[in-house]
């Protein structure tokens, strides 16, 4: 069933201070952005008045950010937006489910060692960041490790820094939680992490929702 994704607008802004990080927590019928942001924007987006883009390690040779109309919009990304007069991101889509466990993959650059990710919560519940698992998969795509709650994992695990960053204003910066075990994710908000390895997925389990408890 199509509903809207009323996600909080995005101020209006005009530095490198005013990004927003925003994600979605519907499936849109078509996910290229500009399918997903076009019908959003009140001005062609050539005209300078928006920037909308999304951290890639494997854009380039060692990783950037690809922009508004070179990205597909998908619920557990997340994604900077900076609108001059500000933007009503209210959108339809299928909601996604709540009561299945939900994988996010997660990008790596096995040629820089580059593994961030701009990652959110992919549907409309809470989560501490503790009780998120990995989820490692083979060449073949069978599980090698997994799935493991971040909270059970040590500091040098090969397949993911267990620290978790805020994705909050001003573009390429990352702002460390700390306690991050206990921090909650909350839909439509962004964040930052940094795998380690290649085929590693964050799962979001249905049962382990914040509100459960």
């Amino acid at each position: 069933k199509i509903l809207f994704d009323q996600i909080p607008s995005v101020t209006p802004g005009k530095s490198n201070n005013d990004y927003q990080m925003v994600s979605f927590v519907h499936w849109p019928a078509d996910a290229r952005s500009e399918a997903v942001f076009g019908p959003m924007l009140e001005t062609d987006y050539s005209s300078g008045d928006y920037r909308i883009m999304t951290y890639d390690p494997n854009f380039g040779d060692k990783g950037g950010y690809r922009e508004y109309g070179d990205f597909e919009v998908v619920p557990g990304r997340s994604y900077w937006v900076l609108a001059r007069y500000g933007l009503d991101l209210t959108t339809a889509g299928i909601p996604v489910t709540t009561t299945s466990d939900i994988v996010v993959p997660l990008d790596y650059n096995p040629s820089s060692g580059d593994g961030w990710s701009m990652i959110a919560v992919p549907n409309d519940a809470d989560y501490y960041w503790g009780d998120v698992e990995i989820v490692v998969h083979d060449e073949n795509g069978d599980i090698h490790y997994g799935p493991m709650p971040i909270k059970q994992l040590s500091a040098d695990n090969p397949y993911i820094d267990t620290r978790l960053w805020e994705g909050k204003t001003r573009l390429n910066t990352k702002d460390e939680v700390r306690n991050a075990n206990n921090f909650i994710l909350t839909p439509h908000g962004g964040y930052w992490v940094n795998a380690r390895a290649e085929n590693v997925s964050l799962s979001f389990p249905y049962d382990m929702q914040a509100i459960w408890e």
